[in-house]
């Protein structure tokens, strides 16, 4: 099934990271044909699993991957692992904020620790990432994201 999609060969690595007394995973993708000078594209939406094996969405990110370039995700608050006492999908965000939870600084930090992760690890020239909300469809911020 994997050759009939074309998705490039790949490895997949986890991290555990802790948010909120949970303790979650990104995962960062490396492709086997890695270029030279790779970009790491963390791409948004949900949960890894569905940001990075949904069909509808993992179209960018597995372009990423067949030109070289790694790509990651994390299950973002309310969703996958982090589904907690606010509930689920984006009612947990309304909960929490109204809770005093600041879930964008959650997101933010959690960027922060791929990033600095892959900065160890070598895996991306210094600041060469971009950033991909799925539901938005918005690819941007190959900057300063995080």
């Amino acid at each position: 099934e994997k050759n009939e999609m074309n998705i490039p060969s790949f490895t997949e690595e986890s991290f555990h990271f802790s948010i909120r007394k949970k303790i979650s995973r990104f995962v960062v993708r490396t492709p086997e044909n890695l270029t030279r000078r790779p970009v790491l594209l963390i791409t948004l939406g949900a949960d890894c699993n569905s940001a990075l094996n949904f069909p509808d969405y993992n179209i960018i990110p597995n372009l990423f991957l067949a030109a070289g370039h790694r790509v990651a995700s994390f299950d973002l608050p309310g969703h996958g692992t982090l589904v907690d006492e606010f509930g689920e999908g984006l009612t947990n965000w309304v909960n929490a904020i109204n809770a005093g939870v600041d879930v964008f600084d959650e997101i933010r930090k959690i960027g922060k620790q791929i990033i600095n992760c892959c900065g160890e690890e070598t895996c991306v020239a210094r600041n060469n990432y971009g950033i991909r909300n799925i539901k938005r469809r918005v690819c941007c911020n190959t900057h300063h994201g995080f």
